[in-house]
Formats: structure tokens, C-alpha cells, sequence
């Protein structure tokens, strides 16, 4: 996969189709990291947290984990990007639990439709998951 191949392919559709995505307070950071396909660290108020995607898996395949990363930071790195909530605030691990959209952008469901993340249903934060399941096939 080459990356500049992948971002001149971003849909429309990904791009307006945020209607899932709950209306919970939104909170605006800057990108200072992509960790991987669907993990960043985000600064917020002078603090940075680790975000971890809502309802995206990165691949576990080196080559794809790679492209993954790389369109992951071509999406959002050095960006604004607005963040919001499902039903849970953290996972296991601290992580903040988000939905992202850069500029236009629904990162989480780019990163499915792009094939470069899983769609993962982890109740009880599902408001996205029958669109992120579509997009996958």
C-alpha cells in the first residue's frame, strides 16, 4: 500500500458521516503523538493523555501496523482534533476512550474503511459500531 495512494482515497462518505457519534461534550486537543493505527497522545488543557480509538483495532501485522501508523499521523498529527466520549471515560489501561474527527475527517471510521484498523464492538461504548461494521465490509 503506498500512502499517498490511501489518503487521495478518503470518501465522502467517511468524511460527513459522524451521525453516530453521541451527543457528549466535546473536548478539542492538539495531536503531540501517534502511537499507532488507533492510539495517540493528545495534549488538552496543558496535560497530555493517551487516547485510544473507540471501536478500531490496529493490525497486528508488521507491514500494516506500519501503514497504519503512517495514515494515522498523516490524519492527525500536529492537528487539532476534536474528541468525544462514548459511555466509558478510560479503559483497563487509563487510555481516554474517543471518537475522533480531524478537520472533516471521522478518524476512527477512516482508519476501518482504509483497512487499516478492525471494527471492534466493545460494549457498553457501541454507538458507532453497526456504521464501523459497514465500512469494513
Amino acid at each position: 500500500m503506498v500512502l499517498s495512494t490511501l489518503t487521495q482515497q478518503i470518501t465522502p462518505e467517511v468524511l460527513v458521516n459522524k451521525s453516530c457519534i453521541p451527543n457528549n461534550p466535546v473536548q478539542i486537543g492538539r495531536v503531540v503523538e501517534v502511537i499507532d493505527g488507533s492510539t495517540i497522545k493528545v495534549l488538552i488543557d496543558g496535560l497530555v493523555y493517551v487516547v485510544r480509538y473507540i471501536g478500531v483495532e490496529s493490525p497486528e501485522d508488521e507491514y500494516i501496523g506500519r501503514a497504519a501508523r503512517q495514515l494515522n499521523s498523516v490524519l492527525v498529527y500536529g492537528k487539532d482534533v476534536s474528541l468525544v466520549a462514548d459511555v466509558s471515560n478510560k479503559d483497563e489501561n487509563g487510555r481516554l476512550l474517543r471518537y475522533v474527527v480531524a478537520g472533516n475527517t471521522f478518524v476512527n471510521l477512516e482508519m476501518i474503511f482504509q483497512k487499516l484498523g478492525t471494527a471492534v464492538d466493545i460494549p457498553p461504548d457501541s454507538a458507532c459500531a453497526q456504521i464501523f461494521n459497514q465500512a469494513e465490509q
